[in-house]
């Protein structure tokens, strides 16, 4: 009875809001399962599409040698794989790189992704056939249940309450509704024995190791400072008399006075109420003119060296403020700051809630890891049979390419 009590604690917590959310994309591509799998990644063909870590994890392929050849069915422990059903879930997606992509490059996608695909299916097999042994018979019903609930929250949020316009949404994708019930299904169970198996290792961290995890995260938390920028460009040129290419002094003189004049009465016209957009509209020569000036966000070092000094002016300023004119050689700017973000600099102290997330993750993730190489380790599936899997998938998927309408 405790083994059975456990299995539904596990259930409650891994239903809560947004635990089921990548049942919606193929149940193969499950992250964890994907990082375990890739250490043991089938081949891709000699074209030497695949990058170096791929590479380094494959080996000549068994059938370039003679006497091998495709293989249309991995069975993992008893249970079939079926070369044609590696990429059922993809069929939008393969449609879609076909046409994007030159028939080379299209082979060299198919045959990397069919690793990847490979490795997450025959990782789930694995991990459903030992949670399956584990699972006791009483959590039956209640895994039906959830799958229930979830169904019927799809249906709810994302189809108007109505069965059949979520039932004609997986048509559209390949799927019928039972084939996603069964995913719902298997994703529970794999999810749950995996909790229950796994959760209580990874302990708690020691401050070195929330070191490094802060360390290996800085990069990804890190927010740089970015503004949203409107600009009045007052270019010389447009200033000057027609026909003229290479002003005179006095000439490039008139020119300049008439823009910092025409600069000066915008800066009043904005003080008395007129909008930017309307007065970049009339008066700017540059980029974005028919939008109000509005160019959105903007980063120092993204702009060509000429507005370096309406970028320059624009950080100094906040949410609303104006700067100008700002004169350069080629003319002046007014610069607006529409949107202000100071971005975030993460410091140790402060994130610790963070870090012992991460921790837990990249513990629980490496141990998920360890975890399904064992299994694999055990399957007997061996490389070679991989290959010739592989050779067939990929076959399978070039030959059964819909077109896009």
């Amino acid at each position: 009875m405790k083994h059975t009590q456990e299995w539904l604690i596990i259930f409650g917590v891994l239903l809560l809001p947004g635990c089921m959310g990548a049942v919606r994309t193929p149940p193969s591509r499950i992250a964890v399962q994907r990082k375990a799998a890739e250490n043991h990644a089938a081949p891709n063909h000699h074209h030497g599409a695949v990058d170096n870590q791929t590479q380094a994890q494959t080996t000549p392929t068994a059938y370039q040698l003679e006497g091998t050849g495709p293989l249309q069915e991995l069975i993992v422990k008893g249970s079939p794989i079926k070369a044609d059903e590696v990429w059922a879930d993809q069929q939008k997606t393969l449609a879609a790189q076909r046409v994007k992509l030159s028939p080379e490059d299209f082979q060299r996608y198919v045959e990397r992704e069919s690793a990847m695909l490979i490795n997450d299916r025959l990782a789930e097999a694995l991990l459903h056939q030992q949670a399956s042994l584990r699972m006791p018979d009483e959590a039956t019903p209640r895994i039906e249940g959830f799958v229930d609930a979830e169904i019927r929250k799809i249906v709810t949020t994302e189809h108007g309450g109505i069965q059949r316009r979520y039932e004609k949404a997986l048509a559209a994708e390949g799927r019928t509704l039972k084939q996603t019930r069964d995913a719902l299904r298997r994703q529970i169970v794999i999810q749950s024995y995996l909790e229950q198996e796994l959760r209580r290792k990874v302990g708690e961290p020691t401050r070195r190791e929330l070191v490094e995890t802060f360390e290996q995260n800085r990069e990804a938390w890190r927010r740089p400072p970015q503004r949203k920028m409107s600009l009045i460009d007052l270019r010389l040129i447009n200033y000057l008399p027609k026909d003229v290419t290479a002003p005179s002094r006095d000439q490039s003189e008139a020119a300049k006075s008439q823009a910092r004049s025409i600069a000066l009465e915008i800066l009043a016209s904005l003080d008395q109420g007129k909008t930017f957009a309307d007065l970049a509209r009339e008066h700017s020569h540059g980029l974005h003119a028919d939008e109000g000036g509005a160019w959105g966000w903007v980063l120092p070092g993204t702009v060509r060296e000429r507005f370096e000094p309406a970028v320059d002016a624009l950080y100094r300023l906040e949410a609303g403020a104006v700067a100008g004119p700002i004169e350069t050689a080629n003319g002046f700017f007014i610069v607006r700051c529409d949107e202000a973000d100071n971005g975030f600099e993460p410091d140790f102290e402060t994130m610790q809630p963070q870090l012992q997330e991460a921790y837990g993750r990249n513990r629980y993730n490496r141990l998920v890891t360890e975890h399904v190489s064992e299994l694999r380790r055990k399957s007997g599936v061996d490389m070679r049979t991989l290959e010739r899997f592989h050779q067939a998938v990929v076959q399978s998927a070039l030959e059964g390419t819909p077109t896009v309408d």
